[in-house]
């Protein structure tokens, strides 16, 4: 039965009271997105955010007083919505920010990713019904114009259909909204406005307006053409939304892996401070790295829905297909458990790396031996220095003979300030953010200046001493000749396997065991979660980027450093720390 709006705020406390108390079996990423959503009423003030819980459950009441469902067995019964549906359409239209002193939905974009068959379709539709109706004030504008878009019309049509079989099955909607099927198209007279399928012809899309566009399967799209047109069409809109709703694909990469990777840096809450993403909503439902594909649990995960529109003896079925056929394995995981199959696989979870943000007193370092890790960029990106420092030995080891060592990580970055006006936006408000903050060195020019790199190595130098510079011989000559002239030992540290794969082993050895501490610094934890893993047949492993337009440069020269400090300090058998391989 439909609920009030004083059963529906009680179904959302309960909801975020299960996932938050670990009652609901769910990933990482569902809880991220709770996580978000509580966080942000208690901060999100400070970066102009209100959460409008009454706006967000008169979105809901709407949906499940107004639509129906359209097909199978609950059809022509009211969409009542469960937990995670209603979490997002709560969050979708309850969450707003201040613009212009009057405040507006605040998120723009919608991310939603889930396993097949969890109703996503069915749940976008209603999403785009209620952009026909002004009068509710949740986004809606008179002349409103919603679209379902796909890489062909049969595709974009699913999400449409819904949305037409809804207003078929509801008593109100069939006397408000025109059903023409030859069109595909849904019109509401009174407010002009109308809900279309269209193709993925970008070329067709020139001159549309969208208040609200859905975007199906968005990791069958080739590119992003027709994600950017209905975006571009969106600027006359005070509070449009493209929503895009998708399961997983096969290769990282492409522009729904694009979208997921920043949608997964909004969950982990890269940039919140600078309020990167907050116009970003996103939920993923997925198992977590190292969950086994063949247990109950991992498919709950992945599928929000179990045991509503989901049952576990379809995915038995399908899961014991794919463990006797090989074949069949990876149709397996993309369609029942929303995992993309094929490309580069994150290095670590941003838990571990997080876990390792003990604060760093530069003057307690005094006299401790400093290893310098240098990565320089080509002539307009960023280029990273890392000043690596073994610490005090803090713990016995109980299952073998030595004693751990910690270790202080200080990077410096430096980008030419007029490239940051060339970067994406999101990146663009990042290193705006960064240079004012002075997290980064914003140097003058468009090409990166290796004087104030030099500089910063000479101060390191002065204050502590430098044991080693570790460089990438690649377009290094000039400061290995000045760290020479001034008597700082240099080494060369290759970006191949056979260097590179010692030094990641390391690195996750030491993370692992809460071994470093680099004092949370924005702009590195950024780079670590842009760092993807490659692997040659023999298992060794080297740092790689999420996208090419990524930065992973602190990363790597912070990599160098601990290598060589590590290997001085077994050469002086201080300590020994053993990579897990």
């Amino acid at each position: 039965m439909p609920r009030t709006k004083q059963e529906l705020e009680h179904a959302l406390a309960a909801y975020v009271a299960d996932v938050l108390g670990g009652r609901r079996v769910c990933g990482r990423l569902e809880r991220l997105a709770v996580e978000r959503h509580v966080r942000d009423t208690d901060h999100g003030p400070s970066r102009g955010l209100r959460w409008n819980a009454t706006r967000g459950f008169r979105a809901a009441w709407w949906i499940e007083h107004r639509t129906r469902f359209s097909k199978g067995e609950w059809a022509g019964k009211p969409f009542v919505l469960e937990g995670w549906q209603l979490f997002a359409v709560a969050c979708l239209f309850g969450w707003e920010r201040r613009v212009d002193g009057v405040w507006r939905r605040r998120f723009r974009t919608a991310y939603m990713s889930v396993a097949r068959k969890n109703g996503k379709s069915e749940w976008a539709a209603a999403i785009g019904l209620t952009f026909l109706y002004p009068a509710l004030a949740l986004g809606g504008e008179v002349g409103g114009e919603v679209y379902s878009a796909a890489t062909k019309r049969d595709q974009a049509a699913i999400v449409w259909r819904q949305a037409a079989g809804m207003v078929r099955k509801s008593p109100t909607l069939k006397r408000e909204v025109a059903v023409h099927d030859s069109r595909y198209n849904l019109a509401h007279y009174e407010s002009e406005s109308r809900f279309e399928a269209v193709a993925a012809d970008a070329n067709t899309l020139d001159g549309l307006g969208p208040l609200c566009a859905i975007v199906d399967e968005y990791h069958a799209h080739p590119n992003s053409a027709v994600y950017d047109v209905l975006e571009s069409g969106m600027g006359a809109r005070r509070e449009p939304l493209m929503l895009v709703i998708t399961t997983a694909g096969g290769k990282r990469e492409g522009a729904c892996w694009d979208l997921e990777t920043d949608a997964i840096r909004a969950l982990e809450g890269l940039g919140e401070a600078e309020g990167v993403a907050d116009d970003l909503f996103a939920f993923i439902a997925r198992p977590d790295e190292g969950d086994d594909w063949a247990l109950e649990t991992t498919w709950r995960k992945a599928n929000p829905n179990f045991g509503v529109s989901v049952h576990a003896e379809g995915i038995r079925i399908a899961c014991d297909v794919a463990k006797r056929k090989p074949s069949a394995r990876n149709e397996f995981l993309r369609k029942r458990l929303n995992l993309w199959t094929e490309g580069d696989v994150a290095w670590m979870g941003m838990d571990r790396w997080d876990a390792c943000a003990g604060a760093v007193d530069l003057e307690a370092l005094r006299g401790q031996p400093c290893y310098v890790g240098v990565d320089l960029s080509s002539t307009r990106d960023t280029t990273a220095l890392v000043a690596v420092w073994p610490m005090h030995r803090v713990s016995k080891n109980l299952d073998s003979d030595y004693i751990a060592q910690k270790y202080a990580v200080v990077p410096w970055i430096f980008v030419p300030a007029d490239t940051i006006s060339e970067r994406g936006p999101r990146e663009r408000k990042l290193f705006e953010a960064w240079a004012r903050d002075g997290l980064v060195t914003a140097t003058s020019g468009d090409m990166v200046d290796y004087e104030a790199v030099w500089q910063q190595l000479l101060e390191l130098n002065d204050r502590y001493g430098v044991q080693e510079a570790v460089f990438d011989r690649w377009q290094a000559s000039a400061l290995i000749g000045k760290c020479e002239q001034v008597g700082i030992l240099t080494v060369a540290h290759g970006q191949g396997y056979k260097d590179m794969s010692p030094a990641m082993k390391l690195a996750e050895t030491l993370i692992g065991r809460g071994q470093i501490d680099h004092g949370g610094h924005p702009v590195l934890r950024w780079m670590f979660s842009n760092v993807r893993v490659k692997r040659d047949p023999a298992d060794n492993i080297k740092p790689d980027k999420a996208r090419s337009a990524d930065r992973i440069d602190g990363i790597v020269a912070m990599l160098m450093g601990l290598q060589r400090a590590n290997a001085n300090a077994e050469a002086g058998g201080e300590v020994r720390v053993w990579a897990i391989s």
